[in-house]
């Protein structure tokens, strides 16, 4: 298993604190690689606002762009 921690921080919330992000990548069965990004919000509100200002699907379609690049690779 492989880690990546780091902080986001997001344009449309500048006074927001910065959310703590883990990405592990694990080995499957198959020889291929799973990824789990898991996000700690500072808090209850601070998550639902960034969902409310359209977050999840950013977040959507950014993984479906990385899912198409490796593809490729």
């Amino acid at each position: 298993m492989e880690r990546l921690d780091y902080t986001e921080l997001f344009e449309q919330m500048p006074d927001a604190e910065p959310v703590r992000v883990t990405l592990t990548f694990d080995a499957t069965p198959d020889g291929g690689t799973a990824l789990t990004s898991t996000s700690l919000w500072p808090s209850n509100e601070t998550r639902d606002q960034a969902l409310a200002a359209g977050m999840e699907a950013g977040v959507r379609k950014q993984y479906d762009r990385l899912a198409e690049y490796l593809e490729d690779m």
